[in-house]
């Protein structure tokens, strides 16, 4: 199954004739994860990234300028990875969290896929 291509924070892509292009494979599940990670859900007093979908995402970003809470972060990543397409969810990822100079982070994760293989991808949380 394929969803619309949407990298984070980017808009739509198209096709060379004028058409919406869509991501399949590994391309998809990693759009995925990136996407249910970094988009803040609604909370006392702060509106939603998304708003036809308020509970949706599980607001990595709110954690910038933060101490590192490596469980928490880890958890959030692992739940992540559970929600994407594709994904062998009866193995765990390895998720690697790196403090950056300005006080934001990035996650490394491998993630074990449905199809026996292992991919990494490298989130940027600011």
């Amino acid at each position: 199954m394929a969803t619309l291509w949407m990298e984070f924070g980017q808009d739509f892509q198209l096709t060379a004739n004028g058409g919406l292009a869509m991501a399949s494979g590994w391309d998809e599940t990693r759009q995925a994860i990136e996407r249910i990670a970094l988009t803040n859900p609604a909370s006392p007093g702060i509106l939603p990234d998304c708003m036809w979908a308020p509970k949706f995402g599980l607001g990595l970003p709110r954690q910038v300028g933060q101490p590192i809470n490596q469980a928490l972060i880890t958890a959030a990543i692992s739940e992540a990875t559970r929600r994407a397409p594709g994904v062998d969810t009866t193995s765990a990822p390895t998720i690697v969290v790196a403090e950056n100079a300005d006080h934001t982070f990035s996650c490394e994760v491998t993630v074990p896929l449905a199809n026996g293989t292992r991919k990494t991808t490298t989130i940027q949380v600011s």
